[in-house]
């Protein structure tokens, strides 16, 4: 199941903001040793002083990514108390969104609620729809959090756990499918749980790439093992589709696809780089999806 997950590495280390060397040094030495352990997954950071202070992970963000050598980093902030911790009034929403557009690295609002504390949840108020909003309208996602099923934060009744039995309103309904930025109108569900897609080879074909990382062509050698209708996609760190190859009745065997470095382009979203492989064989329609690092 490892391609199917993200470790978080530590939730919310810290209750205080730290130095740049202390967060960069305590970090990057222990992505070595997960790398090193054979730990592949993709792997979160939380900002510090309870997950609160996003500049930690925006300013050292780009450094940490280097120092991976997967390059496989998420960096995560944790909207809390506006009030008390100053960290999500709408100024600070507007500027951390704004920073974080401006890195290159994969940044996701990793917390967040109607509000902070249930039994002053009117003083610690967030400004969730805003978020929402700003969030989705700059292409960074947001995962709203559940402390605890019968508290405040609770989308669903607990009694039930079911669809559409919401609770806690306005929050429950709009943040699940009444927002235009809800998590019904926004998600995009993963390829293994669309019909008729398996994000999964079961030995239909086998993708070998190299070099990676590569600084000039890389190759995707691919090889069948029935008449096969193929497609390749690439994508930027946005998730734009910057290239696309499409080949029908392929024969069983190897077959070589070269991307030059003319296809990718000089935007710097593109030293990280996304493809997609999908398959149609008499045996169905399966999908393979992988990471190359441009250097």
């Amino acid at each position: 199941y490892e391609r199917h997950l993200i470790v978080n590495i530590a939730n919310e280390p810290g209750n205080k903001v730290m130095e740049a060397s202390v967060f960069r040094n305590t970090y990057s030495s222990a992505v070595q040793q997960m790398r090193d352990a054979g730990i592949r997954t993709p792997i979160m950071i939380d900002a510090d002083s309870w997950g609160r202070n996003a500049d930690s992970v925006l300013d050292n963000g780009e450094y940490l990514l280097e120092q991976d050598p997967d390059h496989n980093l998420i960096f995560s902030w944790h909207l809390w108390d506006p009030k008390n911790w100053g960290w999500g009034t709408l100024a600070e929403i507007e500027r951390i969104i704004t920073k974080a557009v401006s890195k290159n690295i994969c940044f996701v609002v990793g917390e967040f609620g109607p509000c902070e504390q249930c039994d002053r949840c009117i003083s610690t108020q967030i400004n969730w729809e805003y978020l929402m909003e700003k969030a989705y309208k700059n292409d960074i996602g947001y995962l709203p959090w559940v402390w605890k099923w019968v508290d405040c934060h609770s989308i669903v009744n607990n009694s039930t756990g079911a669809f559409g039995s919401w609770t806690n309103a306005p929050w429950g309904k709009t943040v699940a499918v009444l927002s235009p930025y809800s998590i019904r109108k926004t998600a995009k569900r993963p390829s293994e749980l669309a019909a008729g897609i398996n994000d999964i080879q079961k030995e239909e074909f086998i993708v070998t790439v190299r070099p990676n990382p590569f600084s000039e062509e890389v190759e995707f050698n691919i090889t069948l093992k029935n008449l096969t209708d193929l497609r390749l996609s690439i994508y930027d760190l946005t998730g734009k589709r910057i290239s696309e190859i499409k080949e029908k009745g392929l024969l069983p065997g190897t077959h070589l696809v070269v991307i030059s470095p003319q296809v990718l382009g000089t935007n710097k979203l593109t030293s990280i780089i996304l493809y997609r492989i999908e398959v149609k064989t008499i045996s169905g329609s399966y999908a393979s999806t992988g990471k190359i690092v441009r250097i």
